[in-house]
């Protein structure tokens, strides 16, 4: 008995929660003119980005360029050396 009256006490619980959120769920109004200038302000931040991503690409292409141009080596090619020099001292006798 005790049994059966936890259990209609817990399905009496869950039905009137389950009745509470049967409700629709609404969705925030915003007016169209709200919106319009939700998507422009996405639209404008899209094109600043697809430009600071060109001019990091020029800037990139103009800096590997200027390395070339100058006579400097690339980094891994030095450490390439580096370990080389560090071979040739470690085989020589002292």
């Amino acid at each position: 008995m005790h049994h059966t009256i936890l259990t209609s006490a817990a399905l009496a619980l869950s039905l009137s929660v389950i009745g509470l959120a049967d409700r629709p769920a609404s969705a925030q109004m915003m007016a169209k003119t709200q919106v319009a200038n939700l998507i422009g302000k996405v639209e404008n931040g899209v094109d600043e980005f697809r430009n600071y991503l060109e001019k990091r690409g020029e800037n990139a292409r103009e800096a590997s360029s200027t390395a070339q141009a100058s006579g400097r080596k690339k980094q891994k090619a030095t450490e390439q050396e580096q370990s080389a020099k560090g071979k040739q001292t470690k085989a020589q006798p002292k």
